[in-house]
C-alpha cells in the first residue's frame, strides 16, 4: 500500500496523485471511479473516495474529523488505488 498522503495545516487537504490520463485500471472500466483509503487517524477506518464530476481529482472527508480531503490527478504518478493517509487530528 503506498503512503503518498502528508499532512497539511490548511484545510482542505490537496494532494496530486495520478497515472496516464484517461487510462483506467480494467477492473474499474464502466464503474463509478474510485481510490480505496485507510485513515489511519480513525483507527485505520476505510473508505472510497470518488472522482468529482470534472474528473480532475478525488474528494472525501476523514470519517472522524471530517475534514475535507481533495486527491488531483496527474498525468503522471502511481497506478496504485489503495493509499494510507492520517490528517493529524487524534
Amino acid at each position: 500500500m503506498a503512503n503518498i498522503f502528508e499532512w497539511q495545516n490548511m484545510p482542505p487537504v490537496d494532494i496530486t496523485i495520478g497515472g496516464k490520463s484517461g487510462e483506467e485500471p480494467p477492473e474499474q472500466s464502466g464503474a463509478r471511479k474510485f481510490i480505496g483509503v485507510r485513515f489511519l487517524c480513525a483507527n485505520e477506518a476505510y473508505t472510497r473516495m470518488y472522482k468529482n464530476e470534472d474528473g480532475t481529482a478525488y474528494t472525501g472527508r476523514c470519517p472522524k474529523c471530517m475534514k475535507e480531503v481533495r486527491v488531483g490527478i496527474a498525468p503522471h504518478g502511481t497506478s496504485s488505488r489503495f493509499f494510507n493517509y492520517d490528517c493529524g487530528r487524534m
